[in-house]
């Protein structure tokens, strides 16, 4: 009995170090925007307290605007193939990182 609920324990604690590793963020310098994309970058505070920090991507006046928002352990710059497809349509586009 003593050993499954040790097993049981090991379990709990190996899910939930791994959950923690691979929701933790991965902060990595970013630069500035590819020079194919005109872009302007933005900061904002977040309801935290922290800035957030993105590109904003003008579109064609009147035709709408969009934000994308990129996965877990991923940053703005994983959303430059659907920035670049969006703004090509005339869409502005807001690209930012959560961390």
């Amino acid at each position: 009995m003593v050993g499954a609920i040790l097993l049981g324990i090991l379990f709990l604690a190996t899910v939930w170090i791994t959950g923690s590793l691979l929701s933790s963020s991965v902060n990595q310098p970013i630069g500035e925007p590819p020079s194919d994309v005109v872009a302007n970058a933005v900061q904002f505070p977040s309801l935290s307290g922290a800035t957030i920090h993105g590109w904003f991507i003008q579109g064609k006046e009147n035709s709408g605007a969009i934000i994308l928002m990129h996965g877990v352990r991923a940053n703005r710059l994983s959303m430059l193939e659907r920035a670049r497809f969006l703004s090509g349509t005339g869409y502005s586009v807001l690209l930012f990182d959560f961390n």
